[in-house]
């Protein structure tokens, strides 16, 4: 399928390596539609209107993520294809319709695009230390993610993974289905069970969600911190009247007696190197973190505060329950521990 004018619309950094390799691939990209630097902005927030100017592309940038008022601009642009990457918000029911062929958007979860459709899909999988992640390209309609798919992918999830390395594996893929699609116009059969799939929703998740539960498995606890590292807020606790966040995590198997140190205990602490914190099991250890507040005294070393992740999850159920009610949270977080 050979476009006249292809547009993209993408505000994050994953949208813009999308944006960046499509150019590379010598994809004729003919304009890209962003939000206003000056303006409120998300954790994912990346400003693509430098690589547009270097590249001749049109860069637009509106002053909402609803597009409540079309930029002049797009009022009078014919676009034949648009490439929704990265937008996190409904495409508008007119912008859609404007389209002379399709809008693409793209969306995963651990079990596919129904099975976890709506908010951090990446975050959630990697939360519940899920094998793969199950990534497809659709057709924009008015639903949540809901329109026909075009491509999908399997995507294997590693130990080590975390939310930037699994971000890049989901560009790179997203890429390679956007090329096959607009180069050759070709549908890759995908598995047609997705089709009959029960529609299940993630929800939102916001930075108090993060605080860390040490009374949980120490991989369990690892794979939370690797879920909400940067650009996320990250994961957290605090040690006495200092907040540390956490950027890293790393599993330490122990045996002997040290399994019976309380959870929560800090066991260690070398300053801009190392912190290692005991979980239910095992231990935790982290060196990239950031302690806001007095600075740790060794000889003071105790006990962190720990947060209940079941009340956490409770929490995050009933905002999503209470804003969409009929958009039904994915049985599998609910069987969370």
């Amino acid at each position: 399928m050979k476009s006249r004018s292809i547009w993209i619309m993408t505000t994050t950094f994953n949208g813009h390596i999308m944006l960046r390799a499509l150019v590379d691939q010598g994809i004729p990209v003919s304009g890209v539609i962003g939000l206003d630097k000056n303006l409120h902005r998300g954790s994912e927030y990346y400003d693509s209107s430098l690589f547009c100017r270097e590249k001749n592309i049109e860069y637009v940038a509106v002053e909402d993520y609803e597009l409540s008022s079309l930029h002049p601009i797009l009022e009078r642009t014919s676009i034949d294809l648009l490439l929704v990457l990265g937008w996190q918000r409904l495409i508008p029911e007119s912008l859609i319709k404007s389209v002379k062929h399709t809008c693409i958007g793209v969306h995963g979860s651990d079990l596919g695009i129904n099975r976890g459709r709506g908010r951090s899909p990446q975050n959630w999988s990697l939360i519940m230390g899920a094998p793969k992640f199950e990534l497809s390209i659709f057709h924009i309609d008015v639903g949540v993610d809901s329109g026909e798919v075009i491509d999908s992918v399997e995507i294997p999830l590693t130990k080590d993974e975390d939310i930037v390395t699994l971000h890049n594996k989901v560009a790179y893929a997203t890429v390679e289905m956007l090329l096959n699609y607009i180069n050759t116009g070709a549908r890759n059969k995908f598995n047609e069970k997705s089709l009959n799939d029960t529609i299940e929703y993630f929800p939102k998740r916001l930075p108090q969600d993060g605080m860390i539960d040490w009374q949980r498995d120490a991989s369990k606890v690892v794979s939370f911190i690797r879920a909400l590292s940067y650009p996320y807020p990250g994961a957290y606790s605090y040690h006495k009247e200092s907040k540390i966040v956490f950027w890293n995590a790393f599993l330490l198997t122990i045996s002997g007696r040290l399994k019976d140190v309380s959870a929560g205990k800090v066991l260690n602490y070398l300053p801009n190197i190392q912190i290692s914190i005991k979980c239910k099991d095992h231990v935790l250890l982290s060196t990239n973190f950031e302690i806001h507040g007095p600075e740790l005294i060794e000889e003071e070393l105790d006990m962190m505060t720990s947060s209940s992740f079941e009340h956490q999850m409770k929490l995050i159920f009933e905002r999503h329950d209470k804003k969409y009610p009929y958009f039904p949270i994915a049985s599998r977080l609910r069987d969370l521990e």
